[in-house]
């Protein structure tokens, strides 16, 4: 990723108080209760019904927007500030300025920050799929693009099973070796 003695261009906008308002922003209910029916007898309120409705699912982009940086950004802070890396460029590279150095120790949190925002995501896409606070396509197709969750495949083959295929083939193949040499 080349070196960070002089990164050159417009300075960063990265400021350290972006992961406390990254965690905050990614720290919300899933679900929010709806007054649906308000049932009343002689003008005096007996009961209310209720629904359980998905809360706004937050996303990176709706964060770097809050901020007013692009998405690209924070996605850039997050993954420039991953440990192996700052650790790299804070032994190799003995001419960064100060202001660099507190730079990159803020994006290592920030990258940690993310990491924990995603889990929240993914919480809260879990919490809403589960309680059918949201419609199940909708769960599905997001949890399987913005989390890490995915159709678990298993693929259960046993030695026993491939060998006679394999042994079949090469059989086969042989034979055909043998028709074309005559």
């Amino acid at each position: 990723m080349g070196t960070f003695k002089n990164p050159g261009g417009r300075p960063s906008k990265f400021k350290k108080r972006y992961i406390k308002d990254m965690i905050e922003f990614f720290d919300i209910e899933p679900t929010r209760k709806e007054l649906m029916k308000t049932t009343t007898k002689n003008g005096n309120e007996i009961s209310n019904e209720y629904k359980l409705v998905a809360n706004r699912f937050p996303t990176i982009v709706k964060f770097a927007k809050s901020i007013d940086v692009d998405y690209t950004t924070v996605y850039r802070w997050a993954h420039s500030g991953d440990d192996e890396m700052v650790g790299k460029a804070l032994k190799t590279n003995s001419g960064m300025t100060k202001e660099r150095i507190k730079e990159l120790s803020g994006m290592a949190e920030f990258c940690k920050a993310y990491k924990t925002c995603k889990s929240q995501q993914q919480d809260f896409l879990m919490d809403n799929g589960l309680i059918g606070a949201s419609p199940a396509s909708a769960f599905i197709f997001t949890a399987k693009n913005v989390t890490k969750m995915r159709d678990k495949v298993e693929n259960d083959i046993k030695v026993t099973e491939v060998k006679p295929l394999l042994d079949n083939l090469r059989k086969k193949n042989k034979q055909e070796e043998d028709e074309h040499s005559t």
